[in-house]
């Protein structure tokens, strides 16, 4: 099932929606809260009324409840996994997740070590993460490592109030997977797919284009859309004109307010963006 993502943005969910979907009780909110685990769950402090979640919140705390029934996690534990999903980002973990799946047709997974690493990438960021030895040191002595896609399915399920199964687009997720294969199971890159991965693992580019000839990658454009800063937009603008010697830079306006970038990088100057 094909899902416009964009359309959760501006959902809100309440406590309840988190006991029905978790089974969790007032009682265990409550004393949650308390541990500072649900992100600023009241009104006000004095308010007796518990405030709404938003989409990216709501995804924490469901993920926080599957570590603690699944591997025990203590809560503790939860309140830092909390605060590290929901940490500000260009893009957060629940629009991430719902684009490569859709998009790409790649599991998500979340990798941890409850102390001082926590990754939510696709499997190919992951594996390539593992075989370059990131995870070698002493410093890391074991990971949880806990699938996402599933969640997902569970959350948009709830929301839509019938069974949804997240499915890739087929136009772009036939070479993408044929792209992945060769990633995953050769450790001799192309200059070519090495750029490609160096784009996929970089979450900047919210919309990738390939194309393919006889199975080889000849050609990719990656594009990302930039909030523009209304007090800072001038020298915004200029920055990023700064940033690449090829691109097409638009600017969205709307209500006579600059709003948005729309940067559309070539191939040469997509790794210079990224190092």
């Amino acid at each position: 099932m094909k899902i416009d993502f964009d359309q959760f943005n501006n959902l809100s969910f309440k406590a309840l929606d988190i006991r029905e979907l978790t089974g969790l009780t007032y009682r265990q909110l409550n004393h949650w809260e308390k541990l500072g685990i649900l992100p600023m769950t009241r009104e006000s402090k004095s308010s007796e009324r518990w405030r709404q979640f938003n989409i990216s919140e709501f995804f924490a705390i469901i993920i926080c409840v599957e570590l603690r029934k699944r591997f025990g996690a203590s809560l503790e534990v939860l309140k830092w996994v909390r605060t590290r999903l929901l940490q500000p980002q260009a893009i957060g973990p629940f629009d991430y997740s719902i684009k490569m799946v859709q998009r790409y047709g790649f599991e998500i997974c979340l990798l941890t070590d409850f102390r001082s690493l926590l990754i939510v990438g696709d499997e190919l960021e992951i594996k390539q993460y593992i075989n370059a030895g990131q995870y070698c040191s002493q410093e890391f002595e074991s990971f949880v490592f806990l699938k996402l896609k599933k969640i997902l399915n569970t959350i948009l399920s709830f929301i839509l109030k019938k069974s949804v199964t997240l499915e890739p687009d087929s136009e772009i997720f036939t070479p993408i997977k044929n792209i992945t294969k060769i990633m995953l199971n050769s450790n001799k890159l192309s200059p070519e797919e090495k750029e490609l991965l160096v784009i996929i693992k970089n979450r900047k580019f919210g919309h990738l284009e390939i194309r393919l000839q006889d199975g080889t990658l000849k050609a990719m454009k990656a594009t990302a859309e930039i909030p523009i800063d209304g007090k800072n937009a001038e020298a915004q603008i200029m920055e990023h004109l700064r940033k690449h010697d090829f691109q097409t830079l638009s600017i969205i306006k709307q209500d006579g307010k600059l709003i948005r970038m729309v940067n559309e990088i070539p191939p040469s100057s997509i790794v210079k963006c990224n190092t």
